[in-house]
């Protein structure tokens, strides 16, 4: 009985040692909650039994998900999750996934952080680099930053955060682009802030705002998909920002500008399928142009009347599209009074009586053929100018050839007189040469005849000298000779 008492308690006794090796074996690599890791200043790590390596002291890799906060406390580092995540609680306003106070040239990468109440936490930082993150359902923000600049978050999956996705807060020179923001009550934050970019995001399903900007300036918004949430943009109380083309599409409201929001810059995006388009309330001055409105429930709406906006860049640049706008295109020019289309509606798109859009684009905004609008409108333009100098050059050959033909038929007068002055002297010659042939032929006569009587003067000069010597012959043989006396 009692040896098989002992048996029974040795094999229960094995039994419970397996059984508590085991679990002790599968929960090893877990710390106990709320137990923080330091990368110290002099490169260590603290607990040196974290489940964080390295061997330069300078990237600082996971080797297996973690279950506590991470302190960085040295500048010029990597870390690097490797697809590894960071476990918290959440339940406490210091609660920190990483905490990157003070801190510059950071490297975060690869890592799955959910459950802090900040996922990242940046305070007077600068120059660090969040990417290729996975950061959700922590209890309120995903990245926080705050007095911080020069940062860059980028390629993030930030998801499911319990206020703001990415919140910037009196910070400057971040860039906040090609992350997947979603599910979170709002996108981006940015608050007294500036000179901030927010670009090529991907911001979806967020229940207040998609991107927020108060009390900010100076900030770039270009170029996010923005769908899906209750504002796709909203502003309040902030100036001097630029929002331009982005996708802004089924939204309750697609961009709100709010509260003396004034000098803004809304160009190049596609607003489509909201519930209103675009909300303006208590501001003005902002310049509004080159968007695409289209098929929102309201296009644009102005809450308070007396506050003026600007809802076109000029002609020929031209101002929006409206789908439901019913302007014709048969005229062109800065009063939309002249021949030949030109793109722009002859008729302004009227929001109320100080917000009105002059000249309506008659084609959704593309940005690649806005050139092509412009230099089409130029080529107009110059043709007008061409056709002007073509008439005038045409009135000019009218005049020459005018003048060409009274030159002409000038000419074939006095050439036909000139041809009839022509066959009188070749007649005149004709005669001459036919009195030369006559006066020749009398010359010839003459000639015959001088040379007739030359030989008949010979003859006659012969015979009156054959005379003269005969009487001279036959004096000189009758002559007698003379008496003559002698002397005594």
């Amino acid at each position: 009985m009692n040896r098989t008492i002992l048996v029974s308690f040795t094999i229960l006794c094995l039994l419970s040692i397996v059984f508590l090796s085991g679990l002790a074996f599968e929960i090893q690599p877990v710390k106990v909650a709320g137990e923080t890791i330091y990368i110290s200043a002099d490169g260590s790590i603290n607990p040196p039994t974290a489940p964080i390596s390295t061997i330069d002291n300078v990237t600082y890799i996971f080797t297996d998900n973690i279950h506590d906060a991470i302190v960085v406390e040295r500048n010029n580092i990597v870390v690097d999750g490797l697809g590894y995540t960071l476990n918290g609680t959440g339940f406490s306003w210091t609660c920190k996934g990483i905490d990157l106070t003070g801190r510059s040239n950071i490297t975060i990468k690869n890592v799955g952080i959910k459950m802090f109440w900040y996922g990242i936490y940046l305070y007077e930082s600068s120059n660090n680099t969040i990417s290729g993150n996975n950061i959700t359902t922590n209890q309120e923000y995903g990245i926080w930053l705050f007095s911080s600049s020069n940062n860059s978050i980028s390629d993030n999956n930030i998801e499911n955060n319990g206020y703001n996705g990415v919140s910037v807060f009196a910070s400057s020179f971040n860039v906040v682009f090609s992350n997947n923001i979603t599910m979170n009550n709002f996108g981006v934050s940015l608050s007294l802030s500036s000179f901030n970019i927010v670009s090529g995001n991907n911001i979806d399903g967020n229940i207040y705002y998609g991107i927020e900007l108060s009390d900010s300036s100076d900030e770039i918004v270009s170029e996010n998909n923005i769908k899906n949430n209750d504002h796709g943009i909203g502003v309040f109380g902030a100036s001097f920002n630029i929002i331009f083309n982005n996708i802004i599409d089924d939204n309750d409201r697609g961009i709100g500008l709010y509260y003396s929001s004034n000098s803004n810059n809304v160009s190049r995006n596609s607003i489509k399928n909201n519930g209103e388009g675009l909300c303006v309330a208590e501001s003005s001055d902002n310049v509004i142009y080159h968007n695409s409105f289209v098929n929102n429930t309201l296009q644009a709406g102005i809450s308070e009347t007396g506050y003026a906006n600007v809802w076109d860049n000029g002609y020929p640049n031209g101002g929006n599209y409206w789908s439901d706008s019913i302007s014709p295109d048969l005229h062109s020019g800065p009063y939309q009074n002249e021949t030949g289309y030109d793109w722009v509606g002859d008729s302004p798109y009227v929001i109320d009586q100080n917000n009105i859009d002059r000249y309506v684009l008659m084609h959704p905004f593309v940005p690649d053929m806005e050139g092509i609008r412009i230099v089409y409108r130029n080529l107009l333009l110059k043709y007008d100018e061409l056709q002007e100098q073509i008439d005038l050059l045409n009135s000019t050959i009218k005049n020459l050839q005018d003048l060409i033909s009274n030159l002409t038929s000038n000419l074939n007068s006095t050439r036909d007189n000139l041809q009839g002055q022509i066959n009188s002297l070749n007649q005149t010659c004709v005669n001459l040469n036919q009195s030369i042939i006559n006066l020749q032929e009398q010359q010839e006569a003459l000639g015959n005849q001088l040379n007739t009587v030359q030989n008949l003067l010979y003859v006659f000069v012969a015979l009156m000298v054959i005379l003269i010597a005969t009487v001279y012959f036959v004096i000189s043989k009758t002559r007698t000779k003379p008496e003559t006396k002698e002397c005594k």
